[in-house]
């Protein structure tokens, strides 16, 4: 699930709650995670990004942090 804000034309923010099941594996354990960040559209065709969450299950990481970017070709 997921709720996305535009902040300006350019930037805008999410919250999201997911969830990551492993397939096969008799070892791996569901995790549910919630996370937020934001986004800011260079171009029309580039996007950078942040992102901070945690975990909330006894399986899931406690925290996170990532940044990324989406070029359009």
């Amino acid at each position: 699930m997921n709720v996305t804000y535009e902040l300006s034309k350019k930037l805008g923010g999410y919250v999201e709650w997911f969830v990551t099941s492993p397939i096969g594996s008799r070892l791996g354990q569901t995790e549910h995670n919630s996370d937020g960040g934001f986004f800011y559209h260079v171009t029309n065709n580039l996007q950078l990004d942040i992102e901070a969450g945690v975990g909330l299950n006894g399986p899931a990481p406690d925290f996170f942090a990532g940044a990324g970017f989406c070029a359009r070709f």
